[in-house]
């Protein structure tokens, strides 16, 4: 099972992740299960099902199952993933949290943003054949490294304590503003 995570951005949809899933996913996967999981501000199931089975149509092979969940328990569903796939979605990260392998689409206008590839912590797939690669040997990020991304991105404790405790130290970027 391939978890493909959405982002609801209509120009990024447009111009890039269409494109994007379409060179991906423009191969056989006899033995793989897509699950779309959609970003939270889609009101539908958008253009994925139809951007699969159009791929599969044009190149000559069976379209692979597809399904399309919004409402779940995300990591859950990742835990139960042979791996992830993402392309600008913050599932990227929450993979990593996870352990599951993660895979990035390549090639993308912004590129890798928070350096996930650099990190470790996903692989590169740019086709349909790296795709299919990664998922015959799956990759799970290795342990140091995961943690080491995890502690550079995320901070133990209340977020709002700390915010609170930066400000009356002066030590945060709002101390000594004037401007509300």
């Amino acid at each position: 099972m391939l978890v493909i995570s959405t982002a609801n951005h209509p120009l990024m949809w447009r111009f890039h992740q269409a494109d994007m899933l379409r060179r991906v996913l423009n191969g056989p996967m006899p033995d793989v299960h897509l699950v779309f999981k959609l970003h939270p501000g889609e009101t539908d199931e958008g253009p994925y099902r139809g951007l699969v089975e159009d791929a599969a149509r044009g190149s000559g092979y069976s379209p692979p199952p597809v399904t399309i969940v919004r409402d779940i328990d995300l990591y859950r569903l990742l835990a139960g993933a042979d791996a992830h796939l993402g392309i600008f979605s913050t599932v990227l990260t929450d993979a990593v949290v996870v352990g599951v392998p993660n895979l990035i689409v390549a090639g993308q206008a912004a590129g890798d943003l928070l350096g996930y590839v650099e990190a470790g912590v996903a692989r590169p797939v740019r086709d349909s054949d790296e795709l299919r690669a990664a998922l015959d040997h799956p990759i799970p990020p290795d342990p140091a490294r995961r943690r080491a991304f995890l502690d550079r991105h995320f901070r133990q404790g209340d977020a709002g304590t700390r915010i609170v405790d930066d400000v009356l130290a002066g030590t945060s970027s709002y101390a000594g503003r004037t401007d509300g």
